[in-house]
């Protein structure tokens, strides 16, 4: 795959970082950031081991964005937004959030103004 040097415009939602602790008390910091090039949705996809390098059309006409869930810097999930909705939320190979990400992206959403929509 050619993956060119395509930017995207930022959708004007807010990013985020969210402190929690995991199962052992132990702190950790999450964020939410936009991915606003080819290159990053292209690198997020090989990474988790999806497809959402196939969004680059819906992104650059603005039906969507996409983010990336992180925890201490590591991928966790890919989340699509439309319209104010979180539509879709994925980590590796599609499968759906776990418990912690979930809490994680609904805290976001939260702040965000968002709603989540069941996925």
């Amino acid at each position: 795959v050619s993956v060119g040097n395509e930017r995207f415009r930022r959708s004007g939602i807010s990013s985020a970082r969210i402190r929690d602790e995991d199962g052992r008390g132990e702190k950790r910091t999450w964020s939410v950031e936009e991915l606003l090039s080819a290159k990053a949705l292209h690198a997020e996809g090989k990474e988790l081991g999806h497809c959402v390098y196939a969004y680059c059309s819906h992104v650059r006409s603005g039906a969507c964005s996409i983010w990336s869930l992180r925890c201490e810097g590591r991928r966790a999930l890919t989340i699509e937004v439309m319209r104010g909705v979180v539509v879709q939320a994925r980590g590796r190979t599609n499968r759906p959030p776990k418990a912690d990400e979930a809490r994680v992206l609904s805290e976001w959403a939260s702040r965000a103004g968002l709603r989540v929509r069941s996925y």
